[in-house]
């Protein structure tokens, strides 16, 4: 029996050929195209005419014209045809030549995962052949895909099954893209090697939870600002894109020594990227370079860990979740890194670009477990102009927060910035300052002013805050368990400044001092609690020193409001509260101290102590300690008729104390 196509056919001449006498030239015009076209439907010429014939009556040819005339035109009668006969494949369709000249013509391909109606555009003469929605035939017709907007990378080749090389289908994918068009990338293993570029605008990308295995020895892709490197997907001057979905981005090089990059967003404005990115395995996560007014969704990494992707050659060490240079007015998602080798998030410097200015970023989350912990944290700013981040979670690497400039910095600044919250860990590593915040410079421009609104971690490195450049203002600082000195201010160059409104510091751990303030250094909190006193009982210690081995230049002061020290069992004393053997107290202002749990109550150091130090207490006069005429300590328990408190009339160690004229009885 013939074919349904054919059948089909024949059901519709019968239905014109019933309502009007007149169609029976149309009729028989059919018949002759379906003797033409059989050979193509599989079907013998007389096979398809018996069909036709028997369908087509000679009473109904004959039927009185008083039926309202309708009918489909030569041109409609040949798509009808055209139709029915379907082509098996693109390559069929290439070899076509039938009806040449018709201007409606429409055919069908049936090859599962290609599968689709296509019709002619007469119009079109130059449009090239590309694979998925524009057939070039034998006589130069182009043969137009039907689609809806959302094209099908199987409509390409792309196979998806993780062993055949998509790269090619891939490409040929988004150069189909129409404007105002998209692409729906399915669930499947898409393999590719070299760059697959985006240089469209007003177009979406839906991603099915595709997973992507990005080859690093295929073609490169070169920047807009001329740099060239291996990157997987290169979205390229694309402005009003929008990404949605899902996708992985897993990369087959060698971890530690490729320098491929998964995702690169290059001078593209407005974009919409709300789709869940996963990485792994490759240099650089995603890069958004000198974009403005765009928005990404969250993102994660695993085993990020190579070589910088646009060295020549690579090798420098890169390993970043996402990297932003010369940014304005963007939003990105949060962050989360595992075994990164670099920051999570890295707000970096690219030649020729801007500043990173007026963006808003996500939480920045660093988990440091067999990659090198000393190069491993959370957020690094060396670009970045009043941007605010959201809370920085740093496990087990040298930092959480880095705030710093290369000496090749010059034209970019660190300023404004706000920082929601930093919590977690730093580990002790091999890296010369491990700290859970660090602000510093190498850059002849110093840091700015940059504000984090609380800081909850414990650090078992060197330091717990490190500001050596510019300004940092912490609302609130919780620091537990530092292996030497959990703050440190001080300027190489120029000035360093930290300001706290409550810091807390619990010990044991510190075996110098809790609070370091060094040359160039200003220092200023409203309360300090001090819980436990060090580990390290030997010698002199401070909870509070001015350390001259510190920076250079002069103390630039230090202003504590209250001191509140709470030994709580611990094995180690600190031998005084706040120590100057150098500047003596005149850069200090010490509102009060409440130190009782002190064994020898409260003690200061310095070759000058005067009344500017505010309101000092203890039960009574010190035992040990060095003072100078003049310093004054309140008593801690007034009583009726007893002391108010002690002078010092004679220096020394610890010098003549005279009490105070009596409380009234």
């Amino acid at each position: 029996m013939v074919t349904n196509p054919i059948a089909d056919l024949a059901q519709q001449v019968a239905l014109l050929t019933q309502t009007n006498a007149a169609l029976v030239t149309a009729a028989n015009s059919a018949i002759s195209l379906a003797q033409q076209y059989a050979t193509d439907a599989g079907e013998s010429a007389a096979e398809a005419v018996t069909v036709l014939a028997a369908s087509v009556k000679t009473a109904d040819l004959n039927a009185a014209s008083t039926v309202a005339a309708w009918a489909y035109s030569a041109a409609e009668m040949q798509a009808i045809v055209d139709n029915a006969v379907p082509k098996a494949n693109y390559t069929a369709l290439r070899g076509y030549s039938g009806r040449n000249g018709a201007s409606t013509l429409s055919v069908r391909i049936t090859q599962i995962g290609i599968a689709g109606v296509f019709w002619m555009d007469p119009s079109d003469a130059v449009t090239a052949d590309n694979g998925g929605t524009v057939i070039v035939d034998t006589v130069g017709r182009r043969w137009k895909r039907f689609f809806n907007g959302f094209i099908d990378p199987r409509w390409f080749g792309a196979v998806a099954d993780g062993v055949a090389d998509d790269t090619v289908a891939l490409q040929a994918t988004m150069n189909a893209i129409p404007t105002n068009g998209g692409a729906v990338f399915a669930a499947g293993r898409y393999k590719s090697n070299g760059v697959v570029t985006i240089a469209k605008s007003n177009i979406c990308i839906h991603l099915e939870g595709a997973v992507f295995l990005i080859g690093d020895t295929g073609a490169s892709a070169t920047t807009v600002n001329g740099a060239t490197g291996k990157v997987g997907f290169h979205f390229k001057e694309a402005d009003h894109i929008q990404i949605t979905g899902s996708a992985e981005f897993i990369g087959q090089g060698v971890v530690g020594t490729t320098s491929l990059l998964g995702v690169m967003f290059d001078n593209c404005d407005d974009v919409s990227c709300p789709a869940f990115m996963r990485f792994g395995s490759m240099a650089l996560g995603r890069v958004l370079a000198s974009c403005v007014r765009g928005q990404w969704g969250d993102a994660q990494g695993k085993d990020i860990n190579g070589l910088q992707t646009f060295e020549s050659p690579p090798t420098s060490n890169a390993g970043s979740i996402e990297v932003v240079s010369g940014c304005s007015w963007c939003v990105s998602g949060d962050v989360l890194g595992y075994d990164n080798e670099k920051p999570v998030r890295y707000m970096s410097v690219m030649s020729g670009a801007p500043d990173n200015t007026f963006c808003r970023f996500g939480a920045s989350i660093c988990e440091a477990v067999d990659t090198d912990p000393s190069t491993a944290h959370a957020l690094a700013l060396r670009s970045s102009v009043n941007c605010s981040y959201g809370p920085v979670i740093a496990s087990g690497g040298s930092l959480g927060v880095l705030i710093t400039q290369y000496p090749t910095d010059s034209a970019w600044s660190v300023d404004g910035n706000v920082i929601e919250s930093v919590q977690g860990n730093s580990a002790s590593t091999s890296f010369s300052v491990d700290a859970i915040v660090s602000q510093e410079t190498t850059s002849p421009n110093p840091i700015g002013a940059n504000t984090i609104l609380a800081i909850d971690a414990s650090c078992a490195g060197e330091r717990g805050i490190s500001v050596l450049s510019g300004t940092l203002t912490i609302g609130r600082a919780r620091l537990k368990g530092i292996a030497n000195r959990a703050v440190v201010v001080s300027a190489d160059a120029g000035v360093a400044k930290l300001r706290i409104g409550q810091l807390q510091l619990d010990g044991p751990g510190a075996t110098a001092s809790f609070v370091s303030v060094g040359n160039g250094g200003m220092f200023a909190a409203d309360i300090i609690d001090l819980v436990n006193g060090p580990s390290n009982v030997g010698g002199i210690t401070a909870a509070i020193r001015y350390d001259p081995a510190f920076g250079s230049g002069t103390l630039q002061g230090v202003d504590i409001g209250l001191i509140r020290y709470r030994r709580n069992g611990s094995a180690g004393n600190f031998t005084y509260a706040y120590m100057d053997l150098t500047n003596g107290f005149e850069s200090a202002r010490i509102g009060s101290v409440d130190s009782s749990d002190l064994t020898a109550h409260t003690r200061f150091a310095s070759d000058s102590f005067g009344a500017a130090k505010g309101r000092i207490l203890a039960a009574t006069t010190p035992t040990t300690g060095t003072y100078s005429v003049g310093s004054l300590l309140w008593n801690s328990v007034p009583a009726a008729a007893g002391a108010p408190g002690w002078v010092c009339v004679t220096a020394g160690t610890p010098g003549v104390w005279k009490a105070m004229a009596a409380v009234a009885a």
